[in-house]
């Protein structure tokens, strides 16, 4: 999902500023189970929305960070309706 640094530097801080429970724990990670998949999903995309745009942030940077929230709300998005869940992210 991201590294240690890229978490520390870029999305711990937008998640704690956007009071954003499940992402704001990535570090030590979470379980992503049928009661709170569509929390997440619902995290990752109120995150992908806040990343700035004010040129801030590297375009370089901006895009890797957009390519991995997507892909993460997609793969989410088609283990949400699996019989069976019980997945990791961290």
């Amino acid at each position: 999902m991201a590294t240690e640094d890229f978490y520390k530097r870029y999305w711990l801080p937008k998640t704690l500023k956007e009071d954003l429970y499940y992402l704001s724990q990535l570090k030590t990670g979470i379980p992503v189970n049928k009661e709170n998949i569509d929390s997440i999903i619902e995290e990752l995309g109120i995150l992908a929305n806040k990343i700035p745009s004010d040129g801030s942030i590297d375009d370089e940077v901006k895009e890797f960070w957009l390519v991995r929230l997507n892909h993460l709300v997609s793969t989410l998005q088609q283990k949400r309706n699996d019989d069976y869940l019980d997945a990791f992210l961290g």
